[in-house]
């Protein structure tokens, strides 16, 4: 059976030489391959630090690290909104001089901490923590998720474990607009004054994907909530995602949510700048 295998692969290769042969016998111009060159750079950058913590006469451990997929080169586009974006979604609201800036005062935050805990007596940084020590986590990363010649996406997640019955997992999924160098949000997706169309449709596309239909989401605890916006979009293999965090649109116990949206139901309602980029332009 594999003697066949082989043999078979054999005789394509040869019909393939012989049809290019063929094809140079009628006479015919060779064809020249055109090959689109798209050059991207990123750079992986990490830092992490464990501190001992004296709250109340007691100690706590904490980890504190951060990772992100810096981007320094895409294509021609200018990149500066992006990575002023990456860097206020991963790190905060403030504008840092340099990424490793960036990650260097989120690392060194550990003191921003004392509002939140009652009172901490002291803060010192150790090498390890004790594998037998249970350990508060503060975490936030960035990656990149999709990228071609019009946009980039990127998510950030940021993650935090400060006591209590669990800890808190937030995305910030995000998609870039190359050509017109734009970190897009809800309003740059849709055509203003359709946002109950919108929600209706990603309500339907939600109970596709659960096999159910949208009158049903309420009774399992989705959608149940008054006032519920259209999410964070995003593009991702050239299908627009709608993305909710914990609590958005459901209790904690059901998670996060990412919606694929069908293309063809949501096409009336995008700016034309967003039906080029999922290559639904029509």
């Amino acid at each position: 059976m594999q003697k066949s295998k082989i043999l078979g692969l054999g005789a394509v290769v040869l019909m393939a030489a012989g049809l290019a042969a063929c094809g140079g016998n009628e006479g015919s111009e060779n064809q020249d391959v055109e090959i689109d060159s798209f050059a991207f750079n990123q750079v992986l950058k990490s830092a992490s630090r464990n501190y001992l913590l004296k709250i109340d006469g007691d100690d706590h451990y904490l980890n504190i690290s951060a990772r992100i997929a810096w981007p320094e080169k895409l294509g021609h586009a200018d990149i500066a909104q992006l990575q002023d974006s990456l860097a206020s979604y991963t790190f905060g609201d403030s504008i840092y001089a340099t990424p490793d800036e960036a990650i260097i005062n989120f690392i060194d935050g550990i003191h921003d901490l004392k509002n939140y805990f009652d009172e901490i007596d002291e803060i010192s940084v150790v090498d390890s923590i004790p594998s037998d020590q249970p350990a508060f986590i503060m975490r936030s990363e960035a990656e990149m998720t999709d990228v071609n010649e019009e946009y980039v996406t990127y998510t950030v997640t940021n993650s935090q474990y400060l006591g209590g019955a669990h800890g808190e997992v937030m995305q910030f999924p995000f998609t870039y607009d190359l050509e017109h160098a734009n970190v897009l949000t809800a309003s740059d997706y849709f055509l203003p004054g359709h946002e109950k169309e919108v929600l209706d449709i990603i309500k339907q596309s939600l109970a596709d994907q659960m096999g159910t239909i949208p009158e049903h989401l309420a009774k399992m605890g989705i959608f149940a909530y008054d006032n519920v916006g259209v999410g964070m979009p995003y593009i991702k293999g050239e299908t627009l995602f709608i993305h909710y965090n914990i609590y958005e649109i459901a209790p904690y116990a059901a998670g996060q949510f990412d919606i694929p949206v069908s293309s063809v139901l949501i096409s009336p309602y995008l700016r034309p700048e967003v039906k080029t980029l999922i290559g639904y332009d029509y």
